[in-house]
């Protein structure tokens, strides 16, 4: 009887203002914040005991919280309380002498009556059929115990073949809907009971969006709303926005320090920019994410929302630039090229996305924005210039088209708040995963094809 403990956490609990009382206590408690070196600090007293996958210690005081957690499980969950908790120590206990006295006493601790649990999130994402949300589902999977519950459309852009390998995983669930059906999704979250929500669902193409918005305001804005009104009647626990940095508007082209310097003032987006959207989409994306907002300040819902850049790597529907040009390049078809060419946009690597979510999803404090950006700034010609490289037999050429309407200049993100209050950095170069997202196209052609007979 082994517990595999890679990580002590120690939180502040809000149970002594939902029971005051010194009694054991039935219910949920929400992680305000983390402490960093537990794990050090603790990992001496753990010794050889029950094979669980989490133990709560709960002084009766009903203060404080000690969670032990195996594997790489999170703490956002409803941490449901036993029967029988004995008075483990007084508040005024160090945290090492209430964990030596637990091992050191553990059958007293827990007597047969007392009931152990294996706790076990489950959260929905939303639109995890889509080419973000797909690979989500697949990073949540491969590094939590959670269940995961796929709500989609399966528009033109949702498809179940990017979760074909999972279909079968016993933690996985797929539910077609529509997150803007107010019965439909009621009715999921009284079944379901999630204790998160990742919400991936939108209409994004900008193309689309000028030639008819009407499913981007639906989806879009009136989707969310549907969904922050189910998780606030519901009572989920963490409800996670997943934006754009067009939402924030045009950074214009960056301009010369002073004359004749020649060095470029290099303006970024950052949290606290103000919104300025200038086409539908990002527009309806601007309206969720104020929503989003407005429910955490008015309704105490504990919400987060993340802005990224430019997303690129498997599964990512061929009408976007990059699968664009390269099956365009391997026809030798023309590349057509809004404009000059010259736009710029920061390109992020979709896993190195997906892992920055996580992470806020499980351990933002509720109500703040994080930009999520890869320092990958390329303008459109750099990119079909790539593409042609990594297709050389290819006798495509760069065709210059009319600009599209609401054409923003460049797109850069800012950051650094994730970084130096998260710890997170994208772990892969524009240069190390363009490759492998060619490659895993070159290798999926009949995915690809199967995804062209759909529109």
């Amino acid at each position: 009887m082994r517990i595999n403990v890679l990580e002590i956490v120690f939180v502040w609990s809000r149970l002594r203002d939902l029971n005051p009382r010194p009694r054991p206590y039935h219910g949920r408690a929400l992680p305000l914040s983390y402490g960093g070196s537990s794990l050090d600090d603790f990992i001496a007293f753990v010794p050889t005991c029950r094979d669980s996958a989490y133990f709560v210690i709960a002084p009766l005081a009903c203060t404080e919280i000690f969670v032990l957690i195996s594997r790489n499980s999170s703490l956002h969950s409803s941490f449901l309380f036993g029967l029988s908790y004995p008075a483990l120590a007084v508040n005024t206990r160090t945290a090492g002498g209430l964990l030596a006295d637990f091992f050191q006493n553990y059958n007293s601790f827990f007597p047969r009556k007392c009931v152990i649990r294996t706790l076990m999130k489950k959260i929905l994402v939303t639109g995890g059929a889509g080419f973000i949300g797909s690979n989500f589902i697949h990073h949540v999977l491969n590094t939590r115990d959670y269940e995961v519950v796929n709500l989609d459309k399966l528009t033109y852009a949702g498809n179940l073949e990017n979760l074909r390998d999972i279909e079968k995983n016993p933690r996985y669930k797929f539910v077609q809907g529509y997150i803007a059906d107010v019965k439909f999704i009621d009715q999921l979250f009284e079944t379901e009971k999630f204790d998160g929500v990742v919400n991936f669902a939108a209409e994004t193409h900008v193309d689309r969006s000028i030639t008819d918005s009407s499913p981007f305001i639906r989806t879009n804005v009136v989707g969310t709303h549907t969904l922050l009104e189910a998780a606030r009647k519901h009572g989920v626990e963490r409800y996670h926005q997943v934006s754009t940095d067009e939402v924030y508007g045009d950074l214009g082209d960056p301009k010369p320090r002073n004359a004749g310097s020649g060095q470029a003032i290099q303006n970024y987006f950052t949290e606290s920019t103000p919104i300025k959207p200038n086409c539908p989409y990002a527009a309806a994306k601007a309206s969720a994410d104020l929503l989003v907002q407005s429910w955490h300040h008015t309704y105490g819902m504990n919400a987060v929302i993340t802005r990224c850049s430019n997303n690129y790597g498997p599964y990512q529907f061929p009408e976007k630039l990059i699968p664009f040009f390269l099956f365009r390049a391997m026809g030798s078809q023309s590349l057509p090229m809004y404009g000059d060419g010259k736009n710029i946009r920061d390109w992020l690597f979709v896993l190195d996305h997906c892992e920055a979510i996580l992470l806020v999803f499980e351990k933002s404090p509720a109500g703040e924005i994080w930009n999520i950006g890869g320092h990958n700034e390329k303008t459109n010609l750099e990119i079909a210039d790539l593409i042609l490289k990594h297709v050389p037999k290819s006798k495509s050429k760069i065709e210059f088209i009319a600009d599209r309407k609401a054409h923003d200049r460049r797109y850069a993100m800012d950051a650094s708040k994730i970084s130096r209050e998260l710890g997170w950095k994208p772990r892969h170069t524009f240069e190390e995963a363009l490759p492998l997202t060619i490659e895993w196209y070159l290798k999926n052609r009949e995915w690809v094809e199967n995804c062209r007979k759909k529109v």
